[in-house]
């Protein structure tokens, strides 16, 4: 926020501050409180992301709604983006409140902010996760839009380079870039894949069990559920990408360096991010295909009951022969299970 010319922060007074000046005079504000200790942790910098179709209107209607909670009777203030093609929060908050308590961070209360979060945009008609990165078998952070910036112009940011160089040299000591920390992730991945099978299978029982219109909604349940399992993206960090590609790279018999494998990576998200987009307009499309007329209040255009049951039937089957595959290739006794 600080390098914006304008920063146009809201604060839990009721004041915006427009400029870098009235944020350092915030600041200095809030300073009477700061901690003596070199390592006191005196504000702290959270930022809440939003999917696309979010205006930053409604982004900030819910920061408003839900920092108070957070900072638990203590200062904060916030700014809207949408540079990066999402509406997401910089918010800052006070450590330490006017009765001299400092807030506690500890992981359960993270998990609360999360669903605080979560249930004060759904109030408000935004569906976000409650759950960590982590626990979606979701291991690779964002890229922020200051390197995405540097890399339209060709450059190569410092901490993509420094991610390759540690993700090649611990290849090239160890043979794998997993730590214990990635290997939970892979696990917790599978994890997910598994509930979420299992989840669609219960629905889909529901299903044969129903009639009516509770049929073809427990039916659109059970399709959702194993769509959600399939596109669940490999379990992986940011590291084991770039691994993966030095790997593929030196099977290819091309040059391995810190700038080759960034920017292979980087040219990799792109593609998917772009794949992301293009389904997600596919997904819009379906939705707006299967609406009820306003008229008659019968779908427009959906398959026979039979015919969208075969299909939720088939696509279970195989779901199932996948999983069962992952199965057998884990119990490989010649195979790293964490491979």
């Amino acid at each position: 926020m600080a390098r914006r010319e304008r920063i146009d922060l809201e604060t839990s007074g009721g004041e915006t501050l427009a400029t870098r000046e009235d944020l350092r005079a915030l600041l200095d504000e809030w300073s009477t409180t700061f901690s003596e200790r070199a390592d006191g942790r005196d504000v702290m910098h959270l930022m809440l992301s939003f999917p696309a179709d979010v205006t930053p209107e409604k982004a900030g209607e819910i920061a408003r709604a839900v920092l108070p909670e957070i900072a638990s009777g203590r200062d904060w203030a916030f700014a809207v983006h949408d540079d990066t093609g999402h509406a997401h929060i910089h918010a800052l908050v006070r450590m330490r409140g006017p009765d001299g308590r400092q807030l506690r961070t500890t992981r359960d209360v993270l998990h609360r902010w999360r669903e605080a979060t979560a249930r004060t945009a759904r109030e408000r008609g935004v569906a976000l996760e409650a759950s960590p990165r982590w626990a979606r078998g979701r291991g690779e952070r964002g890229e922020r839009a200051w390197e995405r910036a540097m890399r339209e112009r060709g450059e190569t940011p410092r901490r993509h380079r420094e991610a390759a160089r540690e993700a090649i040299e611990m290849l090239d000591r160890k043979g794998s870039a997993a730590t214990r920390y990635e290997q939970l992730i892979a696990a917790t991945g599978k994890r997910e894949r598994g509930e979420l099978a299992a989840l669609s299978w219960a629905l889909l029982a529901d299903a044969r069990a129903a009639s009516g219109e509770q049929r073809d909604r427990l039916l659109r349940l059970a399709d959702a559920a194993a769509r959600h399992g399939e596109a669940l993206p490999e379990a992986r960090t940011r590291r084991q990408a770039l691994a993966a590609i030095a790997e593929e790279k030196r099977a290819r018999g091309e040059r391995v360096d810190p700038d080759s494998v960034s920017e292979a990576f980087a040219r990799q998200r792109d593609a998917a991010a772009r794949a992301r987009e293009g389904s997600e307009r596919g997904r819009d499309i379906g939705d707006e295909a299967g609406k009820k007329s306003p008229t008659t209040g019968t779908p427009v255009a959906t398959s026979s009951d039979q015919s969208a049951e075969r299909t939720a039937i088939a696509r279970h089957k195989a779901w199932l022969a996948t999983r069962q595959a992952r199965r057998d290739r884990d119990r490989d006794p010649g195979r790293d299970p964490d491979d």
